[in-house]
């Protein structure tokens, strides 16, 4: 029973871990994306002006 209980948690305890991991990867393409926009447009805006 106890051994259960503790693969339990330690699936419990993975799950959080992977769920920490994602949040933290979500975030970081949160603040890429607007500046990966920013450069695409700035690119953008030099090739039509030259």
């Amino acid at each position: 029973m106890s051994d259960r209980n503790s693969s339990q948690s330690k699936a419990v305890a993975y799950a959080r871990r992977a769920d920490e991991a994602n949040a933290r990867l979500i975030s970081l393409l949160l603040a890429i994306i607007p500046a990966a926009a920013i450069l695409v447009a700035t690119a953008t805006m030099l090739t039509a002006f030259s």
